[in-house]
């Protein structure tokens, strides 16, 4: 009788762990993602259609909440909760990450791809899906994130309050705000400008005030944060580009089953395609306010002179490239070479 009452409660325990590991199995991954800017933004809401997929596909296995307008934080205060778990997920800029990966100070360079219009993505798709690319991004793993695609934040143009810029010639003693970042001030020098180094906040006053001529910045900031009222002149340059990778913190990833993790990253790819409609969509409109706005607009530079620019930047590129990412560099540029050659070929005549 004992031995049956023994059995009995073993059973019992048995069946209650069964019970709770069902339980805990069947309940819902929480998925946290921290965005900085907006919620009426292209990013936020690339970022709802991707959990909304994220969802849909899990049969509800995952749950996803949005975080935008910076309620979590700063970007970095927004990275080390990422890598701490306390947020599963973030959208953010490569120049953000590269203080916690290296790597990634190589993707933020003047010139570094090549576009015929603000629309024109053909060659940062190249580069950017290419396999030393792709490398980059699982650099990410070594601080405890997981790249799942790289989404991005688009081109940056240069306005100023002196005349329209079509060639090189025209930058030639323009005071342009830089960020604190050695490759980008290199590279103003070396174009002819003269970079001078103004935290974010404080832009619109050194415009207004002359303390600098011009600056370079995504047409939603531009308007945002009211440069278009301290500037006259707005060139559709492109001369940088930024990518904003997709990244999940790599214990929630690595606990989800394989096929949640096929779903994670099939919906960040998926995103690539619902980021870009966005973020032209967003564009364009952001154009039409500034035309409304008096600001006088040039379509784009001569593509033979973006193509000299090109070439005059090339070993600067080289450099930083190689500095940042010694594994992969050689072969990044090659890429970037490839891209540009291409370009050339079908714009120059």
């Amino acid at each position: 009788m004992k031995k049956f009452m023994v059995a009995a409660v073993l059973i019992f325990a048995a069946m209650l762990l069964s019970f709770g590991a069902q339980a805990e199995a069947a309940k819902p991954k929480v998925m946290k993602v921290g965005l900085v800017t907006a919620r009426d933004t292209a990013q936020a809401k690339a970022l709802e259609l991707f959990i909304k997929e994220v969802e849909q596909k899990s049969g509800g296995a995952i749950k996803g909440e949005l975080f935008a307008d910076a309620q979590l934080g700063g970007t970095r205060e927004m990275i080390e909760a990422l890598q701490s778990n306390i947020i599963q997920g973030y959208v953010g800029g490569a120049a953000d990450l590269a203080p916690f990966v290296p790597s990634f100070n190589a993707l933020e360079l003047h010139l570094m791809v090549p576009h015929g219009s603000y629309k024109d993505y053909e060659a940062a798709d190249k580069i950017f899906t290419s396999a030393p690319a792709m490398e980059m991004l699982k650099d990410l793993e070594r601080s405890n994130m997981k790249g799942l695609a790289y989404w991005e934040s688009g081109y940056k143009h240069i306005t100023n309050n002196k005349g329209p810029i079509t060639k090189q010639s025209q930058l030639k003693g323009l005071k342009v705000r830089s960020i604190e970042n050695p490759g980008q001030v290199e590279a103003l020098k070396m174009l002819g400008a003269l970079p001078v180094i103004v935290p974010f906040p404080e832009v619109f006053t050194s415009l207004q005030q002359g303390l600098i001529d011009s600056q370079e910045n995504l047409i939603g900031n531009i308007i945002k944060s009211n440069f278009y009222q301290a500037q006259k002149y707005l060139t559709l340059s492109g001369n940088l580009y930024l990518r904003a990778p997709l990244i999940v913190n790599k214990g929630f990833f690595d606990s989800c089953t394989p096929e949640q993790q096929k779903i994670l990253t099939e919906a960040a790819k998926n995103g690539i395609k619902n980021m870009r409609r966005l973020l032209i969509e967003e564009d364009t409109q952001g154009l039409a306010f500034l035309k409304s706005k008096g600001i006088v607009i040039t379509e784009a530079m001569e593509p033979k002179e973006v193509v000299n620019m090109r070439n005059e930047l090339r070993p600067m590129q080289v450099k930083y490239i190689e500095k940042y990412d010694p594994k992969n560099g050689k072969e990044f540029i090659k890429v970037i070479d490839a891209a540009w050659a291409e370009w050339e070929k079908k714009n120059v005549k």
